[in-house]
């Protein structure tokens, strides 16, 4: 990932991977023949994901992060016959306040509350199994550090 400082507090960040990993072999029986899959993709793994970010941080502890992710196709099953297109644009924001020891931060996840597959599986009898992603939630979580401001435990 790159992160770069725009100005005092914020932040802009980006991080992308490339993957075309592919197999160099796979013992998979169907029925009852063990296909070749060397040179095939692996399945499950997005050729392309992305993710872009900024955040804000004010000297009062308080926080901002505003997050949008993006995963690209990847073939559903050893065959490499059919692909999921992925998703795009699931943003994520979050706020928090930070004073002393005490952290708190608000979580909200799939802010727009897209629908969309997290993952998607063909069996090797050509059946599609598709695993829905979570909808928009909350989370509120605290922290309490037992370390002084040198990391040292109190």
């Amino acid at each position: 990932g790159i992160d770069h400082e725009l100005a005092l507090g914020f932040t802009v960040g980006r991080g992308y991977t490339d993957a075309h990993c592919q197999s160099t072999s796979i013992a998979e029986v169907v029925n009852g023949v063990v296909p070749g899959h060397a040179g095939k993709y692996q399945p499950y793994v997005p050729t392309h994901r992305s993710t872009l970010l900024t955040d804000y941080a004010h000297p009062s502890g308080f926080s901002l992060r505003l997050e949008t992710v993006n995963v690209g196709d990847y073939f559903m099953e050893n065959e490499n016959t059919e692909e999921y297109g992925g998703y795009d644009f699931v943003t994520n924001v979050s706020l928090g306040y930070e004073n002393g020891h005490h952290k708190v931060r608000l979580n909200a996840d799939n802010i727009t509350n897209k629908r969309y597959a997290m993952e998607v599986k063909k069996d090797t009898d050509g059946d599609k199994k598709y695993y829905a992603a979570a909808p928009f939630s909350m989370m509120l979580t605290y922290t309490y550090s037992f370390e002084d401001e040198d990391g040292e435990e109190e």
